[in-house]
């Protein structure tokens, strides 16, 4: 089970994770849109109030799902929050993904060599 990662269905859900954060942890990288590779991402560093750092998450990542994004990149179907340093370490760096139909088939398009070799 995990502890505090998670796989979430909309924003709502993801917030919910993101205020389960220990403030121990090393950082927090929050997309400001939804582009399928490299997104630019905010960085928190010294974070001190959860419920402070979830409005802030809530209004990025707002701005990262509008309609004009929406309209760019794809309807968002799930997101995460994922952990660089294991689920178990309170204190390592964590992460959000956005997903959508274009991110997902770029995902597959890569593993799978359509735009040449990784290597």
């Amino acid at each position: 089970m995990k502890k505090y990662e998670a796989d979430c269905k909309n924003i709502d859900e993801l917030l919910e994770a993101i205020g389960k954060l220990p403030t121990t942890i090393k950082s927090l990288e929050v997309p400001t849109s939804m582009v399928s590779f490299q997104p630019l991402v905010k960085v928190f560093k010294d974070i001190t109030d959860m419920s402070e750092m979830v409005d802030i998450c809530r209004e990025i990542l707002t701005e990262a799902t509008s309609e004009d994004q929406v309209k760019r990149y794809g309807e968002l179907i799930s997101c995460d929050l994922q952990s660089y340093c294991g689920d178990s370490d309170p204190k390592g760096g964590y992460y959000v993904r956005l997903h959508t139909k274009k991110s997902i088939q770029f995902a597959e398009d890569m593993s799978n060599g359509v735009y040449g070799s990784l290597d």
